[in-house]
């Protein structure tokens, strides 16, 4: 199990009327499973983090019951060895678990499509160390499903993707969850979809006293800083960052805000990346040592890219 911070300042999502601004108030501290490595086969390989994803997901492709079975005998496992050092990283707090909703509403699924919550369930009665509130949150309206959207938004289904305060619009929140300290539990989290963020903000405007996220996975689509390199000459906030999207590596620049920047090539030709807009083919020419200059784009001002001593 690893930790790392959701930050406030970093929760960019859309509002309703296409905007975008930050939906969480609070740093969240978070913790996850394992990596969840996206676009290579590796949801159809059993025993790999990103089968029993799909495995309790059972939409795209519909498992058997000895499936099922073995995929909830081994979350089961994941969460009595990762859910108590939680407990233990906050002297015991007594928190309460709640679960984000699929997207559909609670009807739409059938027994075996609810599996992950029935799972953790379970374990919490085995723990006896945390409160039951994995129906705290119920969906009553539809939103998109986001993992069916990512390349076609009519995949997804009747409802929206995400914006900020589509939980509160669409869930029924319960009382239950006032001056309580949360551990709010997803299959998977990936930083550029923004629903685990706002269901956040969701239970503390409802009066959750402390909200600590945990998923099984993180997905590693993610934008992630390079440590061996940093930018000069560039305002604080500014970080290099890349990601991995079905084989091909992603480089850009950004502020906290997000706003992309240009990056120049050996050959002086400037490319703005943006989330899995077309990359270079891992192995090319792709190593930071090609990577001369970047410019804020839409501003005036050259940073340069150098190598940490």
């Amino acid at each position: 199990m690893k930790k790392y911070t959701i930050r406030a300042n970093e929760s960019l999502l859309r509002t309703k009327d296409g905007q975008k601004n930050t939906c969480l108030q609070h740093d969240t501290d978070a913790y996850y499973h394992a990596d969840y490595i996206g676009g290579k086969g590796r949801n159809a390989i059993e025993g790999t983090i990103e089968n029993l994803i799909c495995t309790f997901k059972n939409d795209i492709v519909r498992y058997s019951k000895s499936n099922l079975n073995k995929a909830q005998e081994r979350l089961e496992q994941i969460l009595l060895t990762d859910l108590p050092e939680i407990e233990k990283a906050y002297n015991n707090d007594n928190f309460r678990i709640c679960v984000i909703p699929r997207a559909k509403h609670e009807q739409y699924y059938d027994g075996d499509q609810k599996l992950f919550r029935q799972t953790i369930q379970c374990a919490i009665k085995e723990l006896l160390i945390f409160e039951d509130g994995t129906h705290d949150i119920i969906r009553h309206t539809d939103t998109a499903t986001t993992h069916l959207s990512r390349k076609d938004t009519s995949n997804g289904g009747n409802g929206d993707l995400p914006y900020i305060g589509i939980t509160k619009d669409t869930c029924a929140i319960s009382d239950k969850i006032k001056g309580k300290n949360i551990l709010l539990i997803d299959d998977l989290y990936t930083k550029t979809v923004g629903i685990d963020e706002d269901a956040i903000q969701a239970l503390y405007d409802n009066g959750a006293r402390k909200v600590v996220f945990y998923s099984i996975g993180r997905t590693d689509n993610d934008w992630h800083r390079l440590p061996d390199y940093i930018l000069e000459k560039c305002f604080p906030e500014a970080r290099v960052v890349k990601s991995r999207f079905n084989d091909r590596l992603h480089l850009r620049i950004e502020s906290r805000d997000g706003n992309p920047v240009c990056i120049k090539k050996e050959d002086g030709q400037f490319v703005r990346f943006f989330p899995f807009a077309q990359g270079l083919e891992l192995g090319e020419v792709v190593s930071l040592q090609n990577v001369e200059m970047c410019e804020k784009a839409g501003e005036n001002g050259v940073y340069y890219l150098v190598q940490k001593k």
